[in-house]
Formats: C-alpha cells, structure tokens, sequence
C-alpha cells in the first residue's frame, strides 16, 4: 500500500512538473512608419519562462534583421502579462529597436504591441530611427 501512495505522489508530481513552465510566442506584422515612408516589416520571438526567484516571469524578445540576432530581456515581477515595458533589442552596440512593449490577449491567441523607433540599417555609423507602431499577432508554440 505505501508503494502504491508513494508512485501516486511521484507519478502526480511529474506530471505537474511538467506543466506549462514557459511561453513561446512568435509574432510579426507590418508597421506603418509615422513618418509615411515605407512600411516595415517586423518579427519577434519571445520566450518566457520561469526566473529564479520562482515567482517571477523572465522574457526575451528576439529579431534576426540583416543576418545578425537583436535582444532584449526583461524580468516581469507582475503576475500579469507585461505592458508598456521599456526595451531596446540590441546586438552589441547596434539597434534595431527601442521602445515599448506589451503583450496581450487577442481571443484565444495573443498579440505583441510595439510602439517606439525602428532603425532601418542598424550598421550604420550613424543610426537613423524611425517612429512606428504595430500590434504583432503571434503564434503560441509552447508545449
């Protein structure tokens, strides 16, 4: 009988250990630029999961543009989804992106909005930005 109690507990507890412990969302939309130019086109990657406090919720935002691999990482303490977050997706010295984030739920999907300044040649000895803002649908592809 305590064998039978004991594979209970640990058969329960596998499988609760293997309950949704992150999120991974990738979404992408075409922005229209404030100042009218051409539209841009925007893709991120963002994975979630748990910190190490094992409370909070750490989030990375990535994009790959012109072959190099921008970041932004985040440590959201709310309980909730993340909004109006500050980030700057970065490689190095080099952005693509700063701005704001937030995620939110769009029926039973989700949705990523951006609002901020896109660089468009983020190489460039000298960075020009523009100011745009978008609502990214995204697929969930967490387990």
């Amino acid at each position: 009988m305590k064998a039978l109690i004991a594979a209970a507990l640990v058969l329960g507890s596998a499988h609760v250990a293997h309950a949704r412990d992150h999120m991974e969302l990738v979404c992408s939309a075409v922005a229209d630029a404030k100042d009218g130019g051409d539209k841009i086109p925007l893709f991120i990657h963002m994975f979630e999961n748990r910190a190490a406090d094992g409370e909070s919720r750490d989030e990375m935002l990535s994009t790959i543009y012109q072959g190099v691999l921008f970041q932004a990482t985040h440590t959201n303490k709310t309980g909730g989804f993340s909004t109006k977050v500050k980030i700057t997706l970065v490689n190095g010295k080099n952005i693509r992106f700063r701005g704001t984030y937030s995620l939110v739920q769009a029926g039973e999907g989700y949705a990523l909005k951006l609002a901020g300044e896109v660089n468009d040649d983020p190489s460039a000895k000298k960075a020009e930005f523009r100011a745009a803002s978008a609502t990214l649908k995204c697929v969930d592809l967490s387990i």
